[in-house]
C-alpha cells in the first residue's frame, strides 16, 4: 500500500525539468540543460517527461542528438514495443515489419519501466541508436531506416503527437 501511496504522489508532483544532463549522455553532449522538454499528457495523467538534447543551436534531423524519457506511469517491455512498432508504422512504409523484425533486440533495448526511470535513446549520424535506461546500456541497433522511424514517433512531421513535437524541435 505504501508503494502504491508514493507511486501515486511521484505521478501527480508537478513536472520540473530536468536539472542536470543524464549521465548516458555526457559522453555525447556538452551542455548541462536540454534543447528542449515536454510532457505527454493524456487526459489528466502525465505519461512522461520527454528532453531532447543536442550540442547544434537549432535541431536538425541528421545530426547527433538525443531523446531521454522519464515515465510517470509503469509500462511493460512488451507494451513499450509494441506502441513503438505501431507508431512506426505511422511514418514508412515498412516501419512497422522492420521494427518487429528487430523485436527481441528491441525487449531488451527497452525494458520494463516504473514511474521515475529513464530511457534515454542516442541518434548517431551513422544511423546509430544507442539505448540506456537509468544510465546502464540496454542495446544499440546500427540501422539508418529503423533509427530514422523511430525517432520520427516524436520527431516527425507526422507523429501522432504534434504539440509535443513543436515544443521539442522549436516550433512554439
Amino acid at each position: 500500500m505504501r508503494k502504491l501511496a508514493c507511486s501515486l504522489i511521484f505521478m501527480l508532483m508537478p513536472m520540473a525539468a530536468q536539472a542536470a544532463q543524464p549521465s548516458e549522455l555526457q559522453p555525447y553532449f556538452k551542455g548541462d540543460a536540454p534543447y528542449s522538454s515536454a510532457v505527454l499528457s493524456i487526459l489528466w495523467m502525465d505519461v512522461y517527461q520527454i528532453s531532447l538534447w543536442t550540442d547544434d543551436d537549432m535541431w536538425q534531423p541528421d545530426s547527433r542528438y538525443a531523446l531521454s524519457i522519464t515515465y510517470r506511469m509503469s509500462f511493460s517491455a512488451d507494451e513499450l514495443v509494441d506502441r513503438t512498432c505501431d507508431e512506426m508504422q505511422r511514418h514508412a512504409a515498412g516501419g512497422e515489419s522492420r521494427c518487429l523484425s528487430l523485436r527481441d533486440v528491441l525487449l531488451q533495448a527497452m525494458p520494463d519501466v516504473t514511474p521515475g526511470d529513464r530511457i534515454s535513446a542516442v541518434h548517431l549520424n551513422d544511423g546509430t541508436t544507442r539505448f540506456y535506461k537509468n544510465g546502464v546500456s540496454t542495446g544499440e541497433i546500427t540501422d539508418r531506416q529503423f533509427s530514422d522511424g523511430f525517432f520520427a514517433i516524436w520527431l516527425g512531421k507526422n507523429t501522432s503527437e504534434p504539440s509535443l513535437r513543436k515544443e521539442l524541435v522549436g516550433l512554439q
